[in-house]
């Protein structure tokens, strides 16, 4: 696998992942807690080139945005459509 991305849903108890390798169609979304996702991903970063994510601003702050980015994730917070 050269590249992955991940679009996370973040919730508060859980998040909804769909990962998409290279130019593949996106795989289905796959539900975490937020602990298991962040175990997850590494096993990812093995498999991959580059690991991107981006996921849209909410009221959780940053602090995932910063946790993905020392995991060596590309990650692009994006502003909610109103």
């Amino acid at each position: 696998m050269k590249n992955f991305v991940a679009h996370p849903d973040i919730h508060a108890d859980s998040y909804r992942v769909v990962r998409q390798i290279d130019n593949a169609t996106p795989q289905p979304a796959q539900k975490f807690s937020p602990a298991e996702f962040l175990k997850w991903l590494p096993k990812q970063r093995l498999l991959a080139e580059k690991v991107a994510s981006c996921y849209e601003a909410g009221p959780f702050g940053y602090s995932l945005h910063r946790q993905l980015l020392q995991m060596g994730v590309e990650n692009v917070v994006v502003r909610p459509q109103n």
